[in-house]
């Protein structure tokens, strides 16, 4: 997901967002994996900041504009 923003010249809120929603997916598979049991707690208070921020915006009027349709 880095790389795909770090590849952007100007990366947009639409696909800011998408990669947030993706990165935020990874993370729970992770935290539900045994195998990242030692970073668990870690990967779930990112998860909770990052959920709290992505919800915060999500209430503003970017967020609809982001998703609206050009016709």
């Amino acid at each position: 997901m880095h790389s795909q923003l770090s590849a952007e010249k100007t990366p947009t809120l639409h696909k800011v967002y998408l990669l947030i929603i993706q990165l935020t997916t990874k993370w729970e598979e992770y935290a539900d994996d045994p195998k990242f049991a030692p970073v668990k707690d870690v990967l779930e208070a990112s998860l909770t900041n990052t959920n709290k921020w992505y919800w915060t915006v999500k209430d503003t009027m970017m967020y609809f504009i982001m998703h609206s349709t050009l016709e």
